[in-house]
């Protein structure tokens, strides 16, 4: 995987496990291969945190990062900090994509020569 067109994908969860796998999926179902999705672990106490671990297991690209309960920011700012990737995407634990959203999210960036694109 070339960390130059790598994505990262920065997701928070604080007791998300009710939504977590279907955000999952989502983008495991992207048309764009070349991507790292940083779960944060934000203290939660559901079974947001297996479920992460469970992906994790099954797919390389996923890791599951755990912090003490510090809010949204504090857990998303903990994965950027990890990312490997040249581009960031936030994505919430209950939000899902389209299976095209990244690879048109970078299309766009590259033809308008953007810094930033968000939907």
């Amino acid at each position: 995987m070339s960390e130059e067109e790598l994505v990262s994908i920065i997701t928070p969860v604080y007791n998300g496990g009710r939504f977590l796998a279907e955000t999952i999926e989502s983008v495991l179902e992207q048309t764009y291969p070349c991507w790292e999705m940083i779960i944060i672990g934000d203290g939660s106490t559901d079974n947001s945190a297996w479920i992460a671990q469970e992906y994790a297991t099954r797919d390389a690209r996923i890791q599951l990062l755990r912090q003490a309960n510090g809010g949204s920011a504090s857990a998303r700012n903990n994965g950027i900090r990890q990312a490997r990737g040249r581009y960031i995407a936030l994505l919430d634990a209950d939000d899902v994509w389209e299976p095209r959203f990244l690879e048109s999210q970078l299309a766009l960036l590259k033809a308008k020569g953007a810094v930033v694109v968000y939907a």
